[in-house]
């Protein structure tokens, strides 16, 4: 692990190292998820964004299975 980290992002790195392995993964799963929440909710958001490019980021209301759920309270 590089020095340059602080000791309790170590020693978290540390403990999620020692996870069963189906820990991690969805531990990891729901990290990409929130990422995707936040960059979506961003880009809603952005003033930057025309309307049309902003209806086509949130799609066209049918939702896969597969999809990230939004936790509305983050």
């Amino acid at each position: 692990m590089p020095s340059e980290l602080p000791d309790d992002s170590r020693e978290l790195l540390h403990l999620f190292a020692e996870l069963p392995a189906d820990d991690r993964a969805r531990i990891l799963s729901l990290v990409r998820s929130l990422s995707l929440c936040h960059a979506a909710d961003a880009l809603r958001k952005s003033p930057f964004v025309s309307p049309l490019s902003r209806a086509a980021a949130q799609g066209s209301g049918i939702v896969s299975t597969s999809a990230p759920v939004c936790d509305p309270c983050v």
